[in-house]
């Protein structure tokens, strides 16, 4: 089964990281490429989308997909508030502290009640969503933009989830341990 979701994982992101053949320039590439591409080029959103997916097998299995969806449409809300001009002040640092707080879940491994798990997630997905929105392209569609990096922000949990199914359980801490120190580097 694992290796059909990561199969499936390749092929979602080959397909949205393809594009087309052009013969004439000044073509411009849609805003889709700049927005799968934004997760996977920051070192902090990466860890921390790979991280819900973690987090996200550790929930009763009936709740598993709750955290990725949540966090996809909060981050989503987080974009969209900033491309309208409202914006938190130390959204990199908030991002800097979701790094190292996910990195600690996956050391320690709190049993958190479901609704607070599901807060936890849904603010830092606000601060990550901030940032993408922060940082549309000038020339990009913010419509294809946002559907970019929600795709491929939702690829990153799966991808997360089957990490978590394929490592031991006993080497989730170390992954955490490293996270939570690239956070502090990230302050630093």
């Amino acid at each position: 089964m694992m290796g059909t979701v990561l199969r499936s994982l390749f092929v979602a992101t080959a397909t949205l990281l393809s594009t087309p053949a052009l013969a004439h320039s000044g073509h411009e590439v849609s805003g889709l490429l700049a927005g799968v591409m934004h997760p996977l080029l920051g070192w902090d959103h990466l860890l921390v989308m790979l991280a819900v997916g973690v987090w996200a097998v550790r929930q009763p299995h009936a709740d598993a997909l709750a955290l990725p969806f949540t966090f996809v449409l909060m981050m989503v809300a987080g974009a969209l508030s900033a491309m309208a001009g409202w914006q938190l002040p130390a959204t990199e640092v908030l991002i800097a502290v979701s790094v190292i707080a996910l990195g600690g879940v996956l050391v320690w491994a709190p049993q958190l009640s479901f609704s607070l798990t599901l807060t936890v997630v849904a603010s830092f997905a606000f601060f990550h969503g901030q940032a993408h929105g922060a940082e549309l392209p000038q020339a990009a569609s913010a419509g294809l933009y946002v559907l970019g990096f929600a795709l491929m922000t939702l690829l990153l949990h799966l991808g997360g989830m089957a990490l978590a199914g394929r490592l031991q359980e006993r080497l989730w801490p170390w992954l955490g341990l490293g996270m939570s120190g690239a956070g502090v580097l990230a302050l630093l």
